[in-house]
């Protein structure tokens, strides 16, 4: 989010983080409304951040929304989308992904080379998926009309049949 922003640009990533791109065509983030004070909304946001990191331990996300909900009552809709899509982020990165990224109505994972039972899997799955051996991706098509909640559960969805956890 804005910290992880704040540090590519001075170009230093935190320990146990790859290199993410992850773009989806979601309200992923905490309205002015919910945080009043920018210096309390981005704190939020470095907690996130920070609690989102593939070294991180595994209830730290939670942890950082009982704090929100305690300090600033129940989630709006747009923070439960960050916190939702800060969990894809997490996974995306201990998968070692460097792209997750919705274009032209398709989502495309790189680098991915799955193995031909990942592709026969995802050829079942996501009819009209696309492998690119070359550049070590995979482009499947995205459903049309999603809801942002059903578009961030259908991310985690193929993520889970692209790059199973071991």
């Amino acid at each position: 989010m804005i910290g992880e922003a704040v540090s590519a640009f001075r170009g230093d990533v935190a320990e146990g983080q790859t290199e993410l791109r992850l773009e989806l065509p979601v309200d992923a983030r905490i309205p002015d409304g919910y945080i009043e004070s920018e210096r309390l909304r981005l704190e939020a946001y470095q907690k996130l951040s920070t609690a989102a990191a593939p070294l991180s331990p595994d209830d730290a996300l939670d942890r950082v929304v009982e704090e929100l909900v305690d300090r600033y009552g129940e989630l709006p809709e747009a923070v439960q989308q960050l916190v939702a899509v800060s969990r894809l982020r997490r996974r995306a990165q201990k998968a070692g992904l460097g792209e997750v990224v919705a274009m032209g109505g398709r989502m495309r994972l790189a680098p991915l080379d799955p193995p031909d039972s990942i592709q026969v899997r995802l050829t079942r799955m996501y009819p009209g998926v696309k492998f690119f051996a070359a550049q070590h991706a995979v482009n499947v098509p995205m459903p049309e009309g999603a809801s942002d909640a059903e578009l961030i559960a259908w991310v985690e969805q193929l993520l889970t049949a692209a790059v199973p956890q071991g």
